[in-house]
């Protein structure tokens, strides 16, 4: 039986290893790699060999399953693959210790301790033990115990087989609307041609014919393999012993049972930090796929721990280090729940009871998901992908929806509240102020998006307003030359379809600054932001009730997802929260000194939305009274401009040349006002003097020059 055992796992591995290269690229040539048919039923022997332990809660792989085999297995290579956080020096320094630890260690017992039984809840020994011969015969290749091997074979087989498929059946079912589409261009092609230049185009049509209906049968066959409910099942409860594994790893309290704190403790193991990427994208590539294409699949089964895994890693960027990763978890999690731009879940049936259960009741889930989505959300701004820019939009977008869902959950909003406030309590290593400094930071991003997103596409609206108008003058479109008409016809194509996007990703970013201006308003009238959301809402305001408002209308507005008659009172809402809010007059003083302010701005917009019956008359009065107060405080601010015109230059901010208020030392020497210095950190934290890294507790108080300052201010209205 032992040497039955070895005998198979050897050729299991070499199975592995000898495709492992080809079955690894993005483009895998057929010819030289076993097919996708072998491997689909390699994994599923792999599977029925993990099924007596695939249960995390009958903790038969607890102190079995050994992160050392990762580095240190001679049957299967995992170290060409990128790692979850460690980069190739330090992998090589690691390894390198490894090694003479283990050459150290050769003349000792190197059996490792004898695992204790599970506690009923499933937890046990660490699972970063060193390999066991307890409960069953090591493989005689390895030292590592059989269902060591077993875990990770099955590990790298899915990699390679499973999820190869499931990766290559997505691109056929996205590159075929392309094809069909050009399919039927080259039918419209056809018509009116004669002589050769039919000829070429039926040849043309033929041979985009074969390629639909190749990726058609290409499409049925992964669909009829992949969707086998056995197999899918099985894959899904061996990754929830996946996730299980990486969590007791990187939190062993774990395994006596209890609940992980976000972020984690840092420096994360380096066991843990030397594991392959792809044990967590697999992950996510399988739940991604199940949860569009088989979500029944997953109806009776336990996904608590898959939920835990979300919250933790998604906000845990010190364990897993690429944000890119992280946003494929929130679109994990985007895909289970669906949830509906109105803030609420599109209740499928298909999907798992167990998933909206553990969103709405799960302790832990209530306490961290928010803080993880908002981590997320900032950290996506830097990916290192080419494509970064459009990705983190992609990203922000579901991650919206997701905290719009939340906020309408009293619990969730509970713990957002809290976490605003810097109340955010638990184990957090970093403390409350942490939590309070994410959220800053996503708000920030929020006015990033906003600011980018709708502005692009409110420039953009009057240049297609004018290709419809050209299109629609018969007489004009007929005489320009076809190419110049193709081109055009392309042009409204691309920026009808960027216009769309942002429209689209910029109503969830300015949805989200309405709602939450309603009780978590304080972050948004801190220094360092009151001033850029005053700029934010001047500028969207000019457009949409300005002179040039009537260039926005285009022929099909819901085509763009445009709807000014939405847009205007949400951010007219946004006014009336502020201010509502704001006893100190922070937000009309920011308003007034904002570059972007007209004076005649609020009357505008107060006669737009009366007209338009657009918001209740006592919400307009109350903003025309916040008109007041504004140009009251643009007066008294012209005033005090002209009083303090003459200021000394060292009592001026170097970078807005405006007198300091809270002057502020930094490590360069350099003297700021500290929300000016703020809001800079917010968005890029390095001096912007030096470009060296800077955080806000390096930031020194010139009491000195503050008074200085106060003391000139003085003496200037005495005058």
């Amino acid at each position: 039986m032992q040497d039955t055992r070895e005998a198979m796992l050897q050729w299991i591995a070499l199975c592995l290893e000898r495709n492992a290269k080809e079955r690894s690229k993005m483009n895998m040539d057929p010819a030289n790699a076993a097919p996708h048919g072998f491997f689909i039923n390699l994994d599923s022997v792999l599977l029925k060999m993990c099924e007596p332990f695939l249960d995390p809660l009958s903790g038969k792989a607890w102190g079995k399953v050994n992160a050392g085999y990762v580095t240190d297995s001679r049957r299967v290579d995992f170290q060409d693959t990128t790692k979850l956080n460690m980069h190739a020096e330090e992998q090589r320094k690691y390894l390198q210790q490894r090694r003479s630890s283990h050459e150290g260690a050769s003349s000792s017992n190197q059996a490792g301790a004898v695992p204790t039984s599970p506690s009923p809840a499933g937890v046990g020994p660490s699972p970063g033990g060193r390999p066991s011969s307890a409960g069953g015969a090591p493989g005689a290749g390895s030292g590592y115990h059989f269902i060591c091997e077993c875990f990770f074979l099955t590990a790298k087989g899915l990699s390679l087989g499973l999820i190869k498929a499931i990766t290559e059946s997505s691109d056929v079912h996205r590159e075929l609307p392309h094809y069909t589409r050009h399919l039927q261009e080259a039918e419209r092609a056809c018509q009116g041609l004669s002589g050769l230049a039919l000829t070429m185009a039926q040849a043309q049509l033929a041979r985009l014919k074969t390629a639909v209906d190749d990726k058609n049968q290409l499409r049925l066959c992964f669909d009829t393999v992949l969707q086998e409910p056995g197999l899918l099942r099985n894959a899904v409860a061996f990754y929830r012993l996946m996730a299980t594994w990486l969590l007791r790893l990187a939190y062993p309290p774990l395994a006596q049972g209890q609940m992980p704190f976000v972020p984690l403790p840092e420096p994360a193991p380096a066991e843990f930090r030397a594991l392959p990427e792809y044990f967590v994208d697999d992950l996510c590539e399988l739940m991604l796929y199940v949860g569009q294409a088989a979500p029944r699949s997953l109806e009776g089964l336990q996904l608590e721990e898959i939920m835990i895994f979300m919250v933790v890693f998604m906000g845990s960027p010190g364990y897993v280090k690429n944000p890119f990763l992280r946003s494929r978890i929130s679109e994990v999690l985007f895909v289970l729940l669906q949830p509906h731009p109105e803030g609420d879940m599109r209740r499928r049936p298909q999907v798992a009871a167990s998933v909206q259960t553990l969103i709405e009741g799960h302790p832990m889930v209530q306490q961290y998901l928010v803080r993880s989505l908002m981590k997320l959300y900032v950290d996506i701004e830097f990916t290192d992908r080419s494509n970064q820019f459009y990705e983190k939009f992609s990203t922000r977008a579901n991650v919206g929806l997701l905290l719009e869902m939340l906020w309408n959950m009293p619990a969730h909003r509970q713990s957002w509240k809290a976490l605003a406030a810097g109340k955010s309590g638990g184990q957090d290593p970093k403390g409350p102020a942490e939590g309070q400094h994410v959220h800053l930071q996503f708000c920030n991003m929020i006015i990033n998006d906003s600011t980018y997103l709708l502005g692009e596409a409110l420039e953009k609206l009057p240049q297609v307003r004018e290709l419809e108008d050209l299109m629609a003058n018969q007489a004009a479109w007929e005489a320009l030359p076809k190419r110049e008409q193709q081109e055009k016809e392309s042009v409204l194509r691309q920026e009808s379809g960027m216009i769309k996007h942002h429209l689209t990703s910029s109503s969830i970013a300015v949805k989200t600054l309405e709602y939450t201006t309603t009780e978590v308003a304080a972050t948004w009238l801190l220094p360092e932001m009151v001033l850029r959301v005053a700029n934010m809402l001047n500028y969207f305001l000019q457009f949409l009730t300005g002179p040039n408002r009537k260039q926005l209308k285009v022929k099909d507005p819901l085509k763009f997802n445009w709807r000014p008659k939405e847009l205007l009172p949400q951010l007219a809402n946004i006014y009336l929260h502020l201010e509502r809010a704001d006893s100190k007059g922070t937000f009309a003083n920011a308003i007034a000194v904002s570059d972007r302010y007209r004076p005649d701005m609020f009357p505008e917009t107060c006669q737009v939305l009366r007209q338009l019956g657009l918001m209740a008359d006592m919400d307009i009065d109350e903003l025309e009274n916040l008109a007041q107060r504004v140009e009251a405080a643009r007066h008294q601010g012209t005033e005090e401009d002209v009083e303090m015109a003459d200021a000394p230059d060292e009592y001026l901010d170097p970078i807005t040349y405006t007198l300091m208020q809270d002057p502020v030392k930094l490590p360069s020497g350099a003297v700021m006002d500290r929300p000016n210095v703020m809001r800079m950190l917010l968005s890029d934290p390095r001096d912007p003097t030096t470009r060296a890294p800077l955080t806000k507790e390096d930031l020194v108080d010139d009491t000195e020059l503050k008074s200085k300052i106060d003391m000139w201010v003085k003496q200037q209205r005495q005058k």
